[in-house]
């Protein structure tokens, strides 16, 4: 494989890994919420704020990871090795001269014009103005308005009311990167399966499970591998 061909490969493990890994986040997530308003929700009591935590991380790492596939950011001039790599430059970065028909070329505008910088798609803006303005900086707007006490209305929380993204969108938003990746992996060098989900992603189940019968932990503990 050449330097430019084993490049190419390269572009496009690094963001199936970057979207795998914002499934995985948003996997466990949406499994331990289920948990901790069901079946072990009196377990999860006993440490309320550990559990309110991990929920909280693992979903806004989910959002994280979602952001930087959904980039825009460029800085291909005076700083190329401050550049940046996201999916709508992978879009762009696929040979146009090679695609074989109108079908696949009407398909490449569409993915092009759903990644742009001012994006049609709804859920896509609501992600990249949670990215801009929460997650990656503090907006200063949202840093005046305070931080609400319980039910109190403020900046930040009209601003979550406009931005903030159901569960729906995400995986909407996962699956959509997955299928952008299939669509154009045959012009990146790959050929094999796309992995979406860590290999182990439902261990978080045995910790669940332990909660509820910690007398059994040392007879249902995972086999070291």
């Amino acid at each position: 494989m050449t330097n430019e061909a084993e490049n190419l490969r390269s572009k496009f493990l690094w963001l199936e890994q970057e979207v795998a890994i914002a499934n995985t986040y948003f996997h466990i997530s949406n499994g331990l919420e289920d948990a901790y308003f069901g079946a072990s929700s009196r377990d999860f009591a006993k440490s309320r704020e550990f559990w309110g935590y991990t929920l909280r991380a693992h979903f806004q790492l989910a959002i994280l990871y979602l952001s930087r596939v959904y980039d825009v950011y460029r800085d291909r001039g005076d700083r190329p090795e401050e550049d940046v790599f996201h999916l709508l430059r992978f879009v762009e970065e696929v040979n146009w001269a090679q695609l074989p028909d109108e079908t696949r070329k009407s398909q490449h505008r569409e993915d092009i014009e759903f990644l742009q910088r001012k994006s049609p798609d709804p859920s896509v803006s609501k992600l990249r103005k949670l990215r801009h303005k929460l997650l990656a900086h503090s907006n200063i707007n949202l840093v005046k308005g305070g931080v609400a006490t319980f039910g109190e209305e403020n900046a930040l929380r009209r601003f979550l009311n406009e931005n903030g993204l159901r569960r729906e969108e995400i995986q909407s938003l996962i699956d959509k990167a997955f299928s952008i990746l299939e669509r154009w992996k045959d012009q990146y060098n790959v050929r094999t399966s796309i992995q979406k989900l860590a290999r182990e992603c439902d261990d978080y189940k045995f910790v669940l499970d332990s909660l509820k019968h910690p007398n059994d932990l040392a007879d249902k503990a995972p086999a070291n591998k």
